[in-house]
C-alpha cells in the first residue's frame, strides 16, 4: 500500500474528502496540523515557500494560543485563592482547584507536542484510508459482490453528510450546552472579556475527543463492509460446497478468502495506527477528566453548606458534571461499537461451510481463524485502560469511590469546625 500523501489522492477518495474539514477545525484550535502541512511533495518553489510560510504562522498561532491559555489559568488561580480565601475552605479544595485549572495548558501541550511529532503518522493513516477505500471497491467489483458494492459506494459518497449530522452537528450542540452550562460558574470576579476567554480556552482541548471520534466512523465504515464481504463470501461457499471441488472453484474461492484476509489486516493495521496517534492525547485528557469530575463535585458539596451562602448556581454545576460523562461516554461507545462490529466477522468466519475435499481452502480458512484470533480491535491509552463501555464503568467507579471519601473526610472537617463554634 501506498504512504505517501498528496492532493489528488485525497480526491479520490470520498472518505478522505468528509473528514478534512475537520482537520481545518481542529487545526483552528491549534490541536491538529492543516491539511496543506501534511503534504510531502511540492509542485515548485513557490508552493513549497508557501508551505513554510504556513508553518512558521501554525507555530505561531500555537504559541499565542497556548500563551492565552497560561493567562487564563494565572488569573483563575488567583480567583482561586481569593474564593478560597474568603470562605475559609479547607486545603483539599484550593489544591483541586489549581490541579483542574494548572491542568488545562499541560494538556494542551502535550497534545499539540504529539500532534507535531506524529505528523508522519497521520499522513500514512490518511493515505491508508485512501487505499483501502479504493482496494475494498475493488475487491467487491472483481467478485461481483454488486449489492455490497453498491452500498459501500453509496456510504462513501454521502459520507461527508452523515459524519456532519453524527458528528458535527453533535459536537455544535454538545458545546453550546457545556458553554451554556459552563458560564454561570466562572469566577464573577473576573471581567467579562476574561470570562469568555476561560470558557473557550478551557474547553479546546475538548476537540481532540471529536478528532478521535471521526476517526471511528471512518473504522466502523471499514468493519462493517468487512463483515458484510465476509457474509458474500459465506454464501457463495454454500452455494458451491455440495459440488466436488475442481480446479477452478478451488482457486476462486481460495483467492477470495485470501484477499479478504489481507484486506481485513490493512484494517486491522489502520486500527493499529489510529490507536498509537491518539494514545497520548486520550490519555492526559481522561487523566483530566477525572480531575475536572472530582473539582465540581467537590464544589457542588462545599456550596450545599449555607454558611457559605445559598448556591443558585447547582443546578448548571450538576447538568455541567452530567455533560462531563456523556463526553467520556460518547468516546466509548464509538470505541465499543467499532469493537463489537470486529468481534462479528469471527462468528461469520466460523460459520463459513468448507468442501471436506478442499485442502487448500481449509488450510486458508484455519490460518486466517488463527490470524483473527491474534489480532485482536483494541484501542487503548499507551496501555494503561482499554477505551470501551468496560472502562467508562470502572472509571466512574473509581471517580465515585474517591468522592465517597473525600466527602467523609469533609464531613468530618465540618462537623469539628461546627463544634468549635
Amino acid at each position: 500500500m501506498k504512504n505517501n500523501f498528496n492532493s489528488k489522492e485525497v480526491v479520490a477518495s470520498h472518505l478522505l474528502k468528509a473528514i478534512l474539514p475537520f482537520q481545518w477545525v481542529y487545526a483552528c484550535c491549534g490541536l491538529a496540523l492543516p491539511p496543506t502541512l501534511m503534504q510531502t511533495t511540492y509542485k515548485d518553489k513557490s508552493n513549497k515557500f508557501a508551505v513554510v510560510i504556513l508553518w512558521i504562522f501554525f507555530i505561531l498561532y500555537s504559541v499565542m494560543v497556548f500563551t492565552i491559555i497560561c493567562y487564563m489559568v494565572h488569573y483563575n488561580n488567583v480567583s482561586t485563592d481569593i474564593m478560597v480565601n474568603l470562605y475559609g475552605l479547607d486545603c483539599v479544595t484550593r489544591t483541586l482547584a489549581i490541579i483542574q485549572n494548572s491542568g488545562v495548558p499541560l494538556v494542551q501541550l502535550a497534545i499539540v507536542l504529539s500532534t507535531l511529532a506524529q505528523r508522519q503518522r497521520l499522513i500514512n493513516i490518511y493515505s491508508t484510508i485512501n487505499q483501502l477505500e479504493q482496494d475494498i471497491l475493488l475487491f467487491l467489483k472483481n467478485n461481483e459482490y454488486v449489492t455490497t458494492w453498491m452500498q459501500f459506494s453509496q456510504r462513501c459518497s454521502g459520507f461527508g453528510r452523515h459524519i456532519f449530522y453524527r458528528c458535527a452537528l453533535c459536537d455544535m450542540v454538545y458545546f453550546f450546552s457545556l458553554f451554556y452550562t459552563k458560564y454561570p460558574v466562572i469566577w464573577k470576579v473576573l471581567p467579562y472579556r476574561d470570562q469568555y476567554l476561560t470558557l473557550i480556552s478551557f474547553h479546546l482541548m475538548l476537540v481532540k475527543f471529536a478528532a478521535f471520534r471521526v476517526m471511528m466512523y471512518v473504522m466502523y465504515e471499514f468493519i462493517n463492509v468487512m463483515e458484510q464481504s465476509l457474509g458474500d463470501i459465506k454464501n457463495e461457499n454454500i452455494v458451491r460446497r455440495n459440488f466436488l471441488a475442481t480446479g477452478e472453484g478451488k482457486s476462486s474461492c481460495y483467492k477470495k478468502l485470501l484477499q479478504h484476509q489481507i484486506l481485513l489486516s490493512h484494517v486491522w493495521s489502520l486500527a493499529h495506527e489510529i490507536e498509537n496517534y491518539f494514545s497520548l492525547p486520550m490519555l492526559v485528557l481522561f487523566l483530566y477528566y477525572g480531575a475536572n469530575i472530582t473539582h465540581v463535585i467537590n464544589w457542588m458539596y462545599i456550596k450545599s453548606f449555607v454558611r457559605y451562602g445559598k448556591d443558585i448556581n447547582t443546578p448548571y454545576r450538576f447538568c455541567y458534571l452530567i455533560l462531563l460523562f456523556v463526553n467520556i461516554l460518547w468516546t466509548c461507545w464509538l470505541s465499543q461499537m467499532c469493537i463489537d462490529k470486529y468481534n462479528r466477522i469471527a462468528a461469520v468466519l466460523s460459520g463459513l461451510k468448507l468442501n471436506i475435499n478442499d485442502k487448500a481452502l481449509k488450510n486458508r480458512h484455519r490460518e486466517y481463524t488463527l490470524e483473527f484470533k491474534h489480532q485482536k480491535l483494541l484501542f487503548t491509552c499507551w496501555g494503561f485502560f482499554d477505551l470501551n463501555l468496560k472502562y467508562f464503568g470502572l472509571m466512574v467507579l473509581a471517580i465515585m469511590t474517591y468522592v465517597f471519601i473525600l466527602i467523609q473526610f469533609k464531613l468530618q472537617t465540618e462537623t469539628e469546625k461546627a463544634t468549635r463554634l
